[in-house]
């Protein structure tokens, strides 16, 4: 149905005279159409070749309630050509992958029949009605490429584009830190929930390098047997920049410890364990070395990301 108009009689108010009319205004296009004036209420909508008609309901009719009328038949046939629609699609972009297409038949005069093809083997045949829009919600699956035809429309093609105005999620810093000990070299990696999966090697100067990846959310510990002159180089997605040394504590050969907190360890010629900060030198010195390395962590690791952006 392009268009309609429904009124009815309100009447004059009581010891009121009048006379009471109704003005009644439908567009009539210039393409075959079919114009009913008829009594009631009721429209049929859509009016097929097989279902229901208005018969005697028309004003003018022989017959039944539309021979109320005196006047002449007020029903229209004619129209000198095809109607048809006039297809347009709109396609926007979100910042999550998803395309919504607008399928618009704003100023047709018939139903236009759209299909919609796109990644993932979707498809669907979506029929606006005269002077209507339809949208469809694409998500990034079905949204990579696609294309849309219509009779009377030039074919669409394209896909998700990433709008301009869509903010980069933030991706968490990784914290990285070593540690030397009487008997060990420890490097401790902490990928946070938010950041990026992480893949560095390191390279000892004796034995053999070790290769480690780091999921977000995830810790992980690298350690290498202490020897006078290791040195460690950090390479990949976290980088040292140059080879990290492994300094023995002070008090590795004394064997004094205390009650709290530090790592263990012994020195080769088999003294006690460290277990603890008994004079303050071991904490102060292991505080140290872990700030320095997590300051080149970071430091390597913003590096990174600058130039692989």
């Amino acid at each position: 149905m392009l268009d309609k108009s429904v009124k009815k009689f309100t009447g004059v108010g009581a010891g009121e005279l009048g006379v009471a009319t109704l003005d009644f205004k439908v567009e009539v296009p210039q393409c075959y159409t079919q114009v009913d004036f008829v009594f009631g209420d009721e429209i049929i909508d859509p009016l097929t070749e097989t279902g229901p008609r208005y018969n005697n309901r028309k004003v003018g009719s022989p017959k039944g309630i539309g021979s109320q009328s005196k006047g002449p038949q007020a029903w229209y046939n004619g129209g000198s050509e095809t109607c048809s629609p006039v297809p347009e699609v709109i396609a926007q972009s979100d910042c999550e992958g998803n395309v919504e297409l607008t399928l618009v038949n704003r100023s047709g005069n018939a139903a236009a029949a759209f299909t919609i093809t796109g990644s993932g083997g979707y498809t669907e045949t979506v029929s606006v009605p005269m002077r209507k829009i339809e949208t469809r919600k694409l998500n990034p699956g079905q949204a990579q490429e696609l294309k849309v035809t219509a009779p009377g429309m030039e074919d669409f093609t394209g896909g998700w584009a990433k709008p301009e105005d869509c903010q980069e999620p933030e991706v968490g810093e990784p914290d990285g830190g070593y540690e030397s000990t009487c008997d060990e070299m420890i490097f401790r990696i902490a990928n946070p929930e938010n950041g990026a999966t992480l893949t560095s090697t390191f390279t000892p100067s004796t034995g053999e390098p070790k290769t480690v990846t780091v999921e977000p959310g995830r810790d992980v510990t690298v350690t290498f047997p202490a020897s006078p002159g290791l040195t460690v180089t950090v390479t990949g997605d976290l980088a040292s920049g140059e080879a990290i040394k492994w300094e023995q504590p002070k008090d590795c050969e004394d064997g004094e410890g205390g009650e709290e907190g530090g790592s263990g360890g012994g020195d080769q010629e088999g003294g006690l364990p460290v277990t603890g900060a008994a004079a303050g030198g071991i904490a102060a010195g292991a505080a140290a070395l872990l700030a320095v390395g997590a300051v080149l962590f970071v430091l390597a690791r913003r590096r990174r990301i600058r130039f692989t952006a």
